[in-house]
């Protein structure tokens, strides 16, 4: 709601830097990250016309949207707190970007300090509840957003993460209730968006479909086309690690079409590619991708190292993808890889019958709720972690990670070939249990 307004302020005064900084940095709220760049990279040409408090401001959206360098971007957020420690706003904005590298206690701290700063602001709130929900404090993080609503300082971001929340708790009545208040609001294609990664969470294919059908739909009403291909590409990743590769390809190649001209979105659609086993197609993506500047963190740390891995894996070489995936290490519980570091790791380890290596990747998902809330890698890991300890020898601690997925799945479309493996594998293991003296 508020773009229409900073955009007015720009009419007036194509000179007002924070204008330009207020439209980048809603973009980027909304995931928009490459329209977000145009406009902040603007705010930084302008910089000269801002106070020097400002400057700051602009300076960190521009290494986080445009360089893309997390350091940087923390190191000028510090900068700012040292200048001025009684600000409130460098406080928020290092719990959102210690969220981003995956340092979640860090990130709490920033957001009790923020809060501390100025109770009476949404953000304070709303970066606080998303540090202590990746950190998987549930209980704190659902404590600061009801008391956000209750002091009508609530945000999307604050139903977001209530709606999060109540997912993890299996609270269908409380999920409804934050379905409600999105419906018909300009944001409703985000939590559109987060009920179909939901769905794929429990094996449920076929209503995710829907969903991201219809969060696409929303997202492109609202003018949010960069969001509607992002949504595209979290369906194709999402839907290859389930095994659909055929949906996933063509899911991938839509979001290439529509993302003629972005790195990072083409990055996230070879990284689908990959993963559902078109390595020729994937080479070729990847070619094209060399030939663009790639700056920043998480698409050379994070990104590029994972797309390499699954080709790596396409080809039968999984100790070469967990060199790949080395660099990803600092990062594994940060925004960009929510999980899926650690699961492709654990994968590599069980591709080589290392399950010693491979369970503690996929416990470390499990361990991290909060970092894969949704989606399919927390679920995936249950039954990543069943397989490792079958390959360690541990039949009955095996076993029981099989009973927690299959339980888990007890709704999944029943058709899914990796449910249906899940099982035969149980069915195996269980009789040969049974048969032991």
């Amino acid at each position: 709601e508020s773009l229409p307004l900073f955009k007015m302020a720009i009419e007036l005064d194509p000179d007002f830097a924070m204008a330009y900084a207020g439209v980048g940095s809603v973009n980027l709220s909304l995931n928009q990250p490459d329209l977000a760049a145009e406009y902040l990279r603007k705010a930084f040409e302008l910089r000269q016309h801002a106070s020097e408090k400002e400057k700051l401001n602009i300076q960190a959206f521009y290494y986080n949207t445009v360089t893309r360098e997390t350091d940087k971007v923390i190191e000028t957020y510090k900068l700012w707190a040292d200048a001025y420690p009684n600000d409130f706003i460098p406080f928020v904005n290092l719990g959102n970007d210690y969220i981003l590298v995956g340092q979640m206690e860090a990130a709490i701290t920033a957001s009790q300090q923020a809060l501390r700063l100025n109770p009476h602001h949404a953000s304070s709130y709303g970066v606080l509840c998303q540090a202590y929900g990746r950190a998987s404090h549930f209980a704190e993080a659902k404590a600061i957003c009801e008391k956000a609503v209750t002091e009508k300082l609530d945000t999307w971001g604050t139903h977001r993460g209530l709606y999060l929340i109540a997912f993890v708790e299996g609270d269908g009545p409380a999920m409804q209730r934050e379905i409600d208040w999105f419906k018909g609001k300009p944001t409703e294609s985000v939590l559109t968006f987060y009920q179909a990664r939901g769905a794929l969470g429990l094996g449920q294919l076929r209503a995710a479909r829907e969903l991201f059908e219809r969060a696409c739909a929303l997202a492109l009403k609202n003018g949010l086309k960069e969001q509607a291909v992002a949504i595209t590409n979290d369906r194709a990743a999402f839907t290859a690690d389930l095994g659909n590769y055929a949906e996933a390809l063509a899911q991938a190649d839509l979001a290439v079409r529509e993302s003629t001209d972005s790195a990072r979105h083409r990055a996230f659609a070879t990284l689908a590619v990959a993963r559902a086993g078109d390595l020729p197609r994937a080479e070729a993506l990847m070619r094209e991708l060399s030939k663009q500047p790639m700056p920043g963190t998480a698409l050379n740390e994070v990104v590029l190292p994972t797309i390499r891995a699954a080709m790596d894996m396409d080809r039968k070489k999984p100790a070469a993808a967990i060199e790949e995936l080395r660099r990803a290490l600092p990062y594994d519980l940060g925004a960009e890889a929510s999980g899926m570091t650690l699961y492709y790791r654990g994968l590599a380890y069980l591709e080589l019958k290392s399950g010693k290596e491979a369970a503690p990747q996929f416990q470390k998902v499990l361990d991290n709720h909060g970092v894969a809330t949704t989606g399919v890698y927390w679920p995936l890991s249950r039954l990543g972690l069943a397989r490792a300890l079958a390959q360690t020898g541990d039949t009955e601690k095996s076993l029981a990670q099989y009973r927690e997925f299959l339980t888990l799945w007890e709704n999944a479309d029943p058709d899914l070939r990796i449910l249906n493996e899940a099982k035969a594998e149980y069915k195996k293991l269980s009789a040969r249990s049974t048969s032991l003296p």
